[in-house]
């Protein structure tokens, strides 16, 4: 598969190596977003099968809403990952990559519920695409991400305006102090 250029090579020179993120560890990225994730699913899942199906238990809908955010959260960063791997990037954007974290999770939340009842896997599917869809949606996921230089080149310019503002507070307040002459220090 031949590697795209994208917008980072006019940054970095475009001669760099590519920034492929290892399966492994993107799954672990995705496992994390879950985990911050998993208090909204569960609570959803749990209110809508209150309202629309057969009322769960907490505990029970516990346990559901961690085995479907585990096992979509698996199967986003193996979908993500042809596309991570032919822009050479790990957030490369595009509507390709950004439709599995719409379309995984509500499929997984409903297979997970079907083993309870079928208005437990429609509450499931809900619950799920309401909460990783307003994560998408917030983080923008068809948008290409920043490359490493880029990231390098950002902190680059923070670094140098912390200095320069706290160079400017220091002189202004006095806290540098004129260097002591050698006489003076007995």
């Amino acid at each position: 598969m031949k590697r795209q250029r994208t917008e980072s090579d006019e940054v970095s020179g475009g001669g760099g190596a590519p920034e492929v993120i290892s399966l492994p560890w993107a799954t672990v990225g995705h496992l994390s977003t879950g985990l911050a994730l998993m208090p909204g699913v569960w609570l959803l899942w749990w209110l809508l099968s209150q309202a629309l199906a057969t009322p769960l238990g907490g505990w029970f809908s516990l346990g559901l809403a961690v085995t479907a955010v585990v096992v979509s959260s698996i199967l986003v960063a193996c979908g993500e990952r042809p596309f991570v791997v032919a822009a050479a990037h790990p957030s490369p954007g595009g509507w390709g990559y950004a439709v599995w974290s719409f379309v995984v999770p509500p499929i997984v939340g409903g297979i997970v519920g079907w083993f309870v009842s079928a208005g437990v896997a429609v509450c499931g599917a809900v619950a799920m695409f309401l909460v990783f869809a307003a994560e998408a949606v917030w983080v923008k996921v068809w948008k290409p991400g920043m490359s490493a230089a880029e990231v390098q080149e950002a902190w680059g310019k923070t670094t140098q305006m912390t200095r320069d503002m706290t160079a400017e507070d220091r002189r202004e307040k006095g806290w540098v102090n004129p260097p002591r002459k050698c006489e003076d220090r007995d």
